[in-house]
């Protein structure tokens, strides 16, 4: 959550939106069935809101998709 600066990634870099008091979710890009030792390396962890979250565990968003989207941060400081 600190690299992606409390902010849902999908609202903010895909639809321009900052939401405030928003509940937000640390989605695993792969699933742990699938990455288990990949449960803690931020490269397969982003912020999202809890309906993107929702979107992303039925696959709407694909890990590449992603992946891509927590290259950079959504705010630099």
């Amino acid at each position: 959550m600190d690299r992606d600066k409390h902010l849902c990634v999908l609202c903010y870099k895909q639809d321009g939106i900052v939401s405030v008091n928003e509940s937000l979710d640390v989605h695993h890009i792969e699933p742990l069935h699938q990455a288990w030792a990949k449960r803690l390396n931020k490269n397969n962890l982003i912020t999202l809101c809890k309906y993107h979250h929702g979107l992303a565990d039925k696959g709407e968003y694909k890990p590449n998709f992603l992946k891509k989207l927590i290259k950079a941060p959504p705010i630099k400081n």
